[in-house]
């Protein structure tokens, strides 16, 4: 259980801080820092900087009660995490957060060193209410998720990940103007914004879908006549509109296979949205890719 670590002649039990082994170390760091973030100390008991950098880790981990979890790592006893996780001096210390290391430093920093890394990348109120967000959303509860990311970027005008959330909202419900308000709002140069500019791009798939008159309108005039490029492109721009993602890929890729020109590679350009909106490591992507470079 956390508390029952006892560091270097302490007196208190922190409930925040306990020793981990190699046996523990996934459940009780990786899998526990997806709640919440564990900072990963790995020390051993003749290293003089360690014992100066453990009381400080300890002290610090106290002031934030329970926002931080520390765990400590005697690498005399457990050489395979040290060698799991590449530690060549110590005090080595990783920050996990989400399952993964997000930020290290080596040595004994002092304590207001120590403070200042853990204020740049410990988890801010509105990194809490971005997450709290995703649960939500993740439940159905679309209008509340949009009011908590909205306290999120109060707090933080740019947050990318708020903000983008709040833009993948605004696109669901077709409103282009909070789109790209929420666009806008985004720093240029952050990941998050080539993602908006795809979904801005993915609102013309609404737009195509509703002038060809729908996607049951596109589907009779295909009935009719399937060599109508046009139908089809509509059709496909219906399916990439309503999310069917892969049955658009298709219908997109069987433009391309019968007309690579088609309205100046219109087909093409839409798959490359597409690919922008799952992810360019999505599965589909990659699929669709190979296929694009094999045409084209």
């Amino acid at each position: 259980m956390w508390g029952s670590c006892y560091v270097w002649g302490m007196s208190a039990h922190a409930p925040w801080v306990r020793d981990i082994n190699a046996t523990e170390f996934d459940t009780e760091v990786v899998e526990r820092s997806f709640d919440t973030p564990v900072l990963v100390d790995f020390w051993a008991p003749w290293c003089g900087p360690c014992r100066a950098l453990g009381p400080v880790l300890e002290q610090l981990t106290a002031e934030l009660a329970g926002k931080l979890l520390l765990a400590k790592v005697n690498t005399e006893d457990h050489p395979g995490l040290a060698q799991r996780f590449r530690i060549r001096g110590i005090p080595a210390v990783k920050l996990f957060s989400d399952g993964a290391v997000v930020a290290e430093f080596v040595g004994a920093l002092a304590k207001s060193a120590v403070r200042h890394f853990l204020e740049q990348h410990l988890p801010s109120e509105a990194d809490a209410l971005v997450k709290a967000a995703l649960q939500q959303l993740e439940a159905g509860h679309t209008k509340a998720a949009e009011q908590t990311l909205m306290r999120a970027v109060a707090l933080i005008p740019s947050h990318a990940r708020a903000r983008l959330l709040l833009a993948r909202i605004a696109f669901a419900a077709r409103d282009a103007q909070r789109l790209a308000a929420h666009a806008d709002a985004i720093d240029p140069v952050a990941p998050e914004q080539e993602t908006v500019v795809h979904l801005q791009q993915a609102l013309r798939f609404t737009d195509e879908c509703d002038s060809a008159g729908g996607e049951s309108s596109c589907r009779e005039r295909m009935a009719k006549n399937d060599g109508d490029l046009d139908a089809r492109y509509a059709l496909a721009c219906c399916l990439a509109a309503n999310e069917r993602f892969e049955q658009a890929l298709d219908m997109f890729m069987s433009i391309v296979e019968r007309n690579k020109k088609y309205r100046d590679g219109a087909a093409k350009a839409a798959m490359l949205t597409i690919f922008g909106l799952i992810g360019r490591d999505h599965q589909l992507s990659d699929q669709y890719k190979r296929k694009l470079q094999i045409l084209l």
